[in-house]
This record gives C-alpha cells, structure tokens and sequence, in this order.
C-alpha cells in the first residue's frame, strides 16, 4: 500500500521511476510479447503516457466495468453455491429417506433461484453474525 505521508509530487515522481522500472523489466523478462522502440526517450514517453492513462481513462474504464463486473460476481456465486448445492444433495442421497431428502426443482432455472438465494442468505448471515 502506498505511503499516503509523501506529498503528491513525490508520488508522482517515484510512480513514474517505477513505470519505467516495470517497462524496462517487462522488455527484458518478455521480449516477444513487449516491444518498445524509438528514441532515447521512447520508454520514458510511453511510461509518462501509461501514467497518464492510469489517472484518466482507468477510473472512465472501471466505471463502463463495473456492469460486467457485477455480472461475473454474480456469475461466481451462482456457479459456487450450484456447486456447493449439488454436493449437498449428492450427500443427502445417501440418507435414509425418512431422515431428509434434498431436491432441487425446476430445472436449471431452479438451481439457479436456489443457488443465488443460498448465496444470498449465508452471506446476510455472515455479516449478521
């Protein structure tokens, strides 16, 4: 985490030597993926360009994300609690039916609702608890 004592201009400053450490790195570790040419002044240039970009168009960026970010999360807990579901009831088939029987209905729209609604309701009692 950054150290929030420095002022800004020192921020800026060391974020810009470790931009262009990391370029330089990444052309040495990776030169078949990276390549940088020109001047003297190329991997300067393209680090103060790749700063730049960082503060202005990353948070523009994140913003038009955020949709499919929120898609995926919920991709993720449908896909994590389905899965944690159907152990579940892989489980309860071996008990006796008179102890509990475990169905999920409906179909994969069924998984679906249960999976979500399962996720929903660990995490509410997660932070309750």
């Amino acid at each position: 985490m950054a150290d929030r004592s420095l002022s800004l201009p020192i921020r800026l400053v060391l974020q810009y030597a470790l931009t262009i450490l990391l370029l330089w790195l990444l052309l040495r570790i990776m030169p078949q993926y990276l390549v940088i040419q020109g001047s003297p002044m190329a991997l300067p240039t393209v680090a103060a360009l790749l700063m730049l970009l960082n503060i202005f168009a990353r948070p523009i960026l994140k913003l038009l994300a955020l949709p499919l970010k929120l898609f995926m999360t919920i991709i993720a807990i449908v896909l994590v609690n389905g899965i944690f579901l159907w152990i579940l009831t892989k489980i309860a088939e071996r008990f006796d039916p008179a102890t509990a029987i475990v169905l999920v209905e409906g179909g994969i729209g069924g998984w679906i609702v249960v999976a979500l609604a399962l996720g929903i309701g660990n995490w509410v009692l997660h932070h309750i608890l």
